[in-house]
C-alpha cells in the first residue's frame, strides 16, 4: 500500500511539473549547457554529483516514428550510431529532447574515448556496419529538454530528473545516469575509481541555460586537460623523422586572438603519428596564424587552426605555456573558434550560488507550498553502470522546485518583458492571446477597446521546412503580440516602412512605405518634410493593436529609420544611431530552404574585424542578425549630429576597415559580389534609408526572427537557428540583451567633431 501511494504521489508531481512547463514548438537545435571547471571536488547543500564520462556530449531529439541525434557542436550523428538511433524510440514514450553522452567502454567496462574515436569518423555504411559489431556504444541520459510539446529549460533541475526517468525506459544500451546527493567529495573518489573522468557537481535548482558554461554546472576532473588548436608542428627527427617532432598548441582569448600555448611531443605511437600527418598535410599555410611568431617555433610548419586537440598537463608555466603536456586524442566534436581557456570555479562564486539558492529558497516558500517527496536516483558504486532500479526517497520542500508556469508561454514572456505602454501593455497582451487560443477561421478582436477584424487564420504564411511545423496566420499573430513589447521598443515614434506577403512567403511580395486604405483611430502617422506633398503619411507604430492590424494584413517585416519623428519633428535630422549592414550577397536567400552557412562565415569574419576597429576607436558596437547571411552592427549615439555628419564618419570608418582587410571586404555593392566579398553598406546611415528592427520576423522559408545576440555568441550561432519556433525560448533564457543600450550612447563631438 505505502508502494502504492508513492507512486500515486510521484505521479501527482510529474503530472504538475508538466502543466507547469511551458508550451513551445520543439526547436531546431539546442546548444548544450557546459559544466565550468573547478580545482576540487566539494560537498554542498543543494547540489548532486554526477560521474564524467568519458564520450562525446549528444543532444537526442525522438519522436515514436523517428530520431535524430545532434553532436555538441549541432552536427547530425544519427548515422553514425544507427543502433542508438533504432533504440531510442524504443525505450523512450513521447516526443522528447535528451542531453547525455554518448560512451564506447572498454574490455573492464570502462569508458574510452580512445575508442569511440574509431567511429566517430565514419562514412561509409559498411565501416558503420562493422563497427557496430566491433564497438557497440551506450547512451547515458542524464537530461531532458523538451517532453510532449513541454519546454523544461526553465524547471528544476530535480524536476527535469523526475520526468527523464517517466519518459525513458533504459536497458544496456539506453542507460539513465545515475547521480549521489549527499557527499561530493566522496562522489568523486568513487567515480575515479570506477573508471570516469571525474564528476560533475550541479545546483539542484538549476535551470537549463542553454549554450552556457554556467557556475551551476561544475566539473571536476582526476586527470587536468583541456582542448587546444593544432596551429603547426616542428619538422621530425631521428626515429620521427619520417613524421613530426611535436604539436604546436594555440587557443582564442577574449578577443578572439589566437595564442600561443606551448607545443606537446608525448603521447603518440606510430599509427596516431601517420594519421595526424594525414590530416595536417592538407592544412599547411605559409603564413604563421599568430599576429606575433613565437620565438622558438622558427622552424615550425603552420597549419590552419582547425584540428582540435585534447591535452593532459601538469600546469600553467610562468609564460602561460603548457607544462608537461602529453597528447590524447583529437576531438570532432567542438568547433575550433570555441577552443578557449576557462578559469576555474572559485569558492566565492559558488559561494554567491548559494546566495541565489537561498534568495530561490525564500521566493518559493512565500508561495505558501508544502512538503512533498522526490524519488531521486542513488548513485552507488556497485551500480554505476546497472539499469537495475535503484532509489531513495529523501524530503524536499516544493518550494525549492519551483517550476511556476501558470500561464502559456507567449503571457510568461511578455509579462518579463520592458513596459514600454506601462502595465497596460501586458493586459492587452492577455487578453489578445486569450482570444487567439481557438480554432476559428476568422474572428473579430477586441483590444483596448478597439475591434479588429482577422481573417483567413489557418492560412499558412510559413510552409513547414525541416521537421519544423508551418506556421499560419494565427500563429504569427500570437508571436507577434507576445515580441510587441519588444518590437514597440525599437519602432515607436519612427516612420515605418514594411514587406507584405498577402498570400505567404512562396507567393509574391512586395516593399509597402505607404497605406493606401482607410485606416482605424488608433493609427498614428506622420507627413515627412522632405517627401512630396502628393505622397501619402508614413505609419508610425506606437501601439499593439497598429502590430495586429498589420499582420492581419500580412506585413511580415518591419524597417525604420534610424531617427524619431516624434515627440518633437526636429528629431527626424538626427539620428540616434551609427548602422553598418554587412551581407555575403550570392543570390536570393529568401525562398531558399537553407541559408548559406559558408557565406554567413564570411560575414561573420568581417564583423569580428569591424567591432575591433569600432573598439579601438572607442565606440561600443552591438550586433544582430540580420535573418539571412547577413549581420547589423549598431553604435548608439548621441542626437546631436545630423544624417550627412553619421554618414560621413561612418564612410570614413568603413573604408579605412576595407583598405585594411581588402581581401575579404569591399564597401561597393557590385564589386563585392563579383568579387566574392562581403560587403560593407554604410550608406543604411543615409537619411531616408531603413533597416530591419530587432525583433522583426524576416521573409526567409526558415522563418528567422532579426535577433540580438552577444559578440561571444557570434562565433557559435547562424541565423537560421533564431527563428520563429525558438525565439520565445532564447528570449526567456536571456531576456532582451539590448535592454540597456541606451547607457551606452556616443558623444561624436567628444570623439571625432567640431561644430563650425
Amino acid at each position: 500500500m505505502a508502494q502504492e501511494e508513492q507512486k500515486a504521489e510521484n505521479n501527482e508531481k510529474v503530472a504538475a511539473a508538466q502543466s507547469n512547463a511551458k508550451k513551445l514548438y520543439l526547436p531546431p537545435f539546442l546548444n548544450p549547457m557546459l559544466a565550468s571547471p573547478t580545482e576540487k571536488a566539494f560537498t554542498r547543500e543543494g547540489w548532486i554529483y554526477e560521474p564524467k564520462l568519458d564520450g562525446i556530449r549528444a543532444l537526442a531529439y525522438v519522436t515514436p516514428e523517428s530520431t535524430e541525434i545532434f553532436s555538441r557542436n549541432g552536427r547530425r550523428i544519427s548515422a553514425q550510431y544507427p543502433a542508438l538511433a533504432a533504440a531510442l524510440p524504443q525505450q523512450v514514450s513521447g516526443e522528447v529532447i535528451l542531453d547525455g553522452e554518448i560512451v564506447a567502454l572498454n574490455s573492464h567496462g570502462r569508458p574510452s574515448l580512445q575508442m569511440l574515436q574509431q567511429r566517430m569518423n565514419l562514412l561509409k555504411l559498411t565501416d558503420i556496419k562493422r563497427a557496430e559489431e566491433r564497438i557497440p556504444v551506450h547512451f547515458f541520459v542524464f537530461d531532458i529538454l523538451h517532453a510532449d510539446g513541454n519546454s523544461l529549460l526553465r524547471c528544476p533541475l530535480l524536476e527535469r530528473k523526475e520526468l527523464l526517468r517517466k519518459h525513458v525506459h533504459p536497458d544496456q544500451r539506453i542507460v539513465i545516469l545515475k547521480y549521489f546527493e549527499d557527499n561530493g567529495v566522496e562522489a568523486y573518489q568513487v567515480s575515479v575509481d570506477l573508471g570516469f573522468e571525474g564528476i560533475v557537481a550541479k545546483r539542484a535548482l538549476s535551470h537549463y541555460e542553454v549554450g552556457r558554461r554556467s557556475p551551476s554546472w561544475v566539473k571536476v576532473k582526476a586527470l587536468r586537460s583541456g582542448e587546444f588548436l593544432i596551429a603547426g608542428y616542428s619538422p621530425g627527427q631521428g626515429s620521427r623523422s619520417a613524421w613530426f617532432g611535436s604539436l604546436v598548441l594555440a587557443y582564442y582569448d577574449d578577443d578572439n586572438n589566437l595564442t600561443y600555448a606551448g607545443s606537446v611531443g608525448t603521447g603518440f605511437d606510430t599509427k596516431l603519428l601517420n594519421e595526424l600527418l594525414q590530416l595536417m598535410k592538407p592544412l599547411e599555410v605559409k603564413k604563421c596564424p599568430f599576429k606575433k611568431r613565437p620565438d622558438d617555433k622558427k622552424d615550425a610548419i603552420w597549419v590552419k587552426p582547425e584540428l582540435v586537440a585534447e591535452i593532459k598537463f601538469m600546469d600553467w608555466s610562468a609564460d602561460k605555456h603548457l607544462r608537461d603536456p602529453v597528447f590524447l586524442h583529437l576531438r570532432s566534436d567542438i568547433e575550433p573558434m570555441n577552443v578557449r581557456v576557462v578559469n576555474a570555479i572559485s569558492n566565492v562564486e559558488l559561494d554567491n550560488l548559494e546566495e541565489l539558492r537561498a534568495v530561490e529558497q525564500s521566493k518559493f516558500a512565500k508561495l505558501g507550498q508544502g512538503k512533498s517527496t522526490l524519488k531521486v536516483a542513488e548513485a552507488t558504486s556497485a551500480s554505476a553502470y546497472s539499469t537495475k532500479e535503484s532509489s531513495q526517497t529523501i524530503p524536499l520542500s516544493t518550494s525549492e522546485t519551483g517550476c511556476h508556469f501558470e500561464e502559456p508561454d507567449e503571457q510568461t514572456f511578455a509579462r518579463q518583458q520592458i513596459e514600454f505602454l506601462g502595465p497596460e501593455l501586458k493586459v492587452q497582451i492577455d487578453a489578445v492571446l486569450n482570444q487567439l487560443s481557438g480554432k476559428e477561421l476568422k474572428l473579430t478582436l477586441r483590444s483596448a477597446q478597439h475591434d479588429i477584424p482577422l481573417t483567413n487564420l489557418t492560412k499558412i504564411l510559413f510552409p513547414a521546412l525541416d521537421g519544423q511545423p508551418a506556421i499560419t496566420k494565427r500563429d504569427f499573430l500570437k508571436l507577434i503580440a507576445t515580441l510587441s513589447p519588444l518590437i514597440l521598443t525599437q519602432i515607436a515614434h519612427r516612420p515605418l516602412t514594411m514587406i507584405r506577403a498577402p498570400s505567404g512567403i512562396r507567393a509574391r511580395n512586395f516593399f509597402q512605405k505607404h497605406w493606401h486604405l482607410d485606416l482605424p483611430d488608433f493609427f498614428e502617422t506622420v507627413q515627412l518634410k522632405d517627401e512630396q506633398p502628393a505622397k501619402k503619411d508614413y505609419i508610425v507604430c506606437n501601439n499593439l493593436q497598429t502590430l495586429l492590424f498589420l499582420a492581419q494584413h500580412n506585413i511580415i517585416e518591419y524597417h525604420t529609420f534610424l531617427s524619431r519623428c516624434q515627440p518633437d519633428m526636429r528629431l527626424y535630422d538626427l539620428p540616434d544611431y551609427l548602422v553598418f549592414d554587412i551581407d555575403y550577397h550570392k543570390e536570393d536567400e529568401s525562398v531558399k530552404d537553407k541559408l548559406d552557412r559558408e557565406a554567413f562565415k564570411k560575414t561573420r569574419e568581417a564583423a569580428h574585424l569591424i567591432h575591433e576597429t569600432l573598439k579601438s576607436l572607442g565606440l561600443t558596437a552591438f550586433v544582430k542578425t540580420s535573418g539571412r547571411n547577413g549581420l547589423h552592427i549598431y553604435v548608439p549615439i548621441k542626437t546631436e549630429f545630423d544624417f550627412d555628419d553619421v554618414k560621413t564618419l561612418s564612410e570614413t570608418i568603413a573604408k579605412h576597415i576595407e583598405r585594411d582587410n581588402s581581401s575579404l571586404i569591399n564597401t561597393n555593392s557590385v564589386a563585392a559580389r563579383n568579387q566574392k566579398k562581403v560587403f560593407l553598406d554604410y550608406h543604411a546611415n543615409s537619411k531616408g534609408r531603413s533597416i530591419a528592427v530587432p525583433y522583426t520576423p524576416r521573409l526567409a522559408a526558415q522563418a528567422t526572427v532579426s535577433t540580438p545576440i552577444t559578440w561571444e555568441e557570434l562565433d557559435r550561432i547562424y541565423p537560421d537557428e533564431l527563428n520563429q519556433h525558438t525565439i520565445r525560448d532564447r528570449l526567456l533564457s536571456k531576456g532582451d540583451i539590448w535592454k540597456d543600450m541606451a547607457q551606452y550612447r556616443e558623444d561624436l563631438s567628444r570623439r571625432f567633431m567640431r561644430r563650425s
